[in-house]
């Protein structure tokens, strides 16, 4: 089996290198990052925002969208409801969001904070630069 990859954020160097060594002891873990505050978090993820694991554990780094991904993402989908547990998937994009849908995805996320943040920060400065 894989390993899950995952990325760890705590303020403490101490308990962040423990908590590195426990999972690798008890689960097929990478630990793909670390950052010790949010921002430093956000920074890593801004530098990575296209970028799928999914699609970069296939070889397609950026590339959701490549073929093999995309099935890949429909045979976890159809995994999960033969189990009869949910599965979802996070996506900016509507039109991807229909297909995982279509696909079978139980839940599909399209919409960050961040993004509404941004998008109603960017609906305010529009309405008043119009008037100045």
């Amino acid at each position: 089996m894989d390993n899950t990859r995952i990325y760890i954020v705590e303020d403490s160097s101490i308990i962040r290198e423990n908590l590195i060594e426990a999972l690798h002891e008890n689960a097929p873990v990478e630990v793909v990052g670390t950052a010790d505050d949010e921002k430093s978090a956000v920074a890593w993820l801004r530098d990575r925002s296209h970028a799928s694991d999914l699609a970069a554990a296939l070889g397609h780094l950026g590339n959701p969208g490549e073929a093999s991904v995309q099935a890949a993402i429909a045979e976890v989908f159809a995994a999960a409801k033969s189990a009869g547990k949910p599965s979802g998937i996070l996506t900016p994009v509507e039109a991807d969001a229909r297909r995982y849908l279509a696909m079978g995805a139980t839940f599909v996320g399209v919409g960050s904070d961040l993004g509404v943040f941004r998008g109603a920060t960017q609906q305010l400065r529009d309405r008043y630069a119009q008037t100045g």
